[in-house]
């Protein structure tokens, strides 16, 4: 759990959560939810916030004035529908304190829609086909961590999409295109885009492809490095 809390602090603040790869919605196994959740928000709450020109600070104003009134959007959304905000919450122009939502569910506009800002929706589940379940159900498909022992390879190996690109019919929803267990962002994303392949499903990647003599989809990683080669030459 201690790993799993630290990454999580870790990237969901970078940038102050203004990151394709920033953690979204966050699934917990139900025996150990309350105490996960209390050490996020202990974490969370030691976070400085403030002016981006101070290097002590951790969490700074969004870039994106539409990125924080959809924030807003959400948590007042998330609110109605039950949610309990941990710690946060507060908004102030374009500074978005550090929130965390717990109680989420998938009837939630921030649990179907990007975040992009230092918020968290967590939600908990009861058997590994319920976090699988759950995880699937999202029109991205980007990035998967899976932190725990026995079963976190089972779930991996069900959200795992193709090792690199595949020819698909349309958008595919349900599958990963990068995906780690027990690893840090730090190792996992060592190299990426340029000798490591990345990529998502669904509305998290695509490439389109010219194959005789129509356009084909492609979803899955990719090589940053050699597909904007071909596609440049």
């Amino acid at each position: 759990m201690e790993a799993a809390v630290e990454e999580l602090f870790s990237t969901k603040y970078m940038y102050s959560g203004q990151a394709c790869i920033a953690p979204e919605r966050i699934y917990v196994q139900k025996e150990v939810y309350e105490t996960f959740i209390n050490e996020f928000a202990d974490k969370t709450k030691s976070l400085v916030i403030g002016d981006p020109k101070n290097p002590e600070t951790d969490v700074c104003p969004l870039a994106s004035r539409r990125a924080v009134e959809n924030i807003k959007r959400q948590l007042v959304d998330a609110k109605k529908k039950g949610a309990r905000i941990i710690c946060g919450g507060k908004i102030d122009g374009n500074l978005v304190y550090p929130t965390i939502v717990a109680d989420a569910n998938h009837s939630m506009i921030g649990m179907r829609e990007e975040v992009f800002g230092p918020v968290s929706y967590v939600c908990k589940f009861d058997s590994a086909e319920k976090a699988v379940a759950l995880a699937k159900d999202s029109k991205y498909g980007l990035r998967a961590i899976i932190y725990g022992k026995k079963e976190a390879r089972w779930i991996a190996n069900a959200l795992k999409g193709a090792d690199y690109l595949e020819d698909v019919e349309d958008y595919t929803f349900g599958k990963f295109g990068t995906l780690s267990i027990n690893e840090p962002r730090a190792v996992t994303w060592r190299d990426a885009l340029v000798t490591k392949p990345i990529g998502g499903y669904g509305y998290s990647g695509w490439v389109w492809d010219f194959k005789d003599g129509k356009f084909i989809l492609r979803q899955g990683p990719k090589l940053f490095s050699l597909e904007t080669s071909v596609a440049m030459s």
